[in-house]
């Protein structure tokens, strides 16, 4: 009696889709010391501020898809956020003097 013939075993793949899509924005990262209320804000939700920024810098990029595009760099002074927030905390801070350029 003869082994069974072996076969191969075809698995068929599907090219994945990604639900991802690139998000060019500027962004920012800011912490509770500095605008209180975001600890009651909620991801995904959008807030009104006014960001007093001072320009640090400015550079023409040399790599990658921006290359040959202007960016500036820069520091922030102030934050305020359009209404105080829930608890009544003032939302408008100036940054501590230790955090300024000097």
């Amino acid at each position: 009696m003869k082994p069974p013939k072996k076969t191969k075993k075809v698995i068929e793949s599907k090219p994945a889709i990604s639900s991802y899509k690139e998000d060019n924005r500027s962004s920012m990262r800011i912490s509770e010391k500095e605008v209180p209320a975001i600890k009651n804000w909620k991801i995904g939700e959008k807030y009104k501020v006014e960001v007093t920024i001072e320009m640090t810098g400015l550079s023409k990029v040399d790599w990658g898809d921006n290359m040959g595009k202007i960016e500036g760099s820069f520091k922030i002074d102030k934050i305020s956020v359009e209404d105080n927030d829930k608890n009544g905390e003032d939302t408008s801070k100036n940054f501590p003097e230790a955090m300024k350029k000097k």
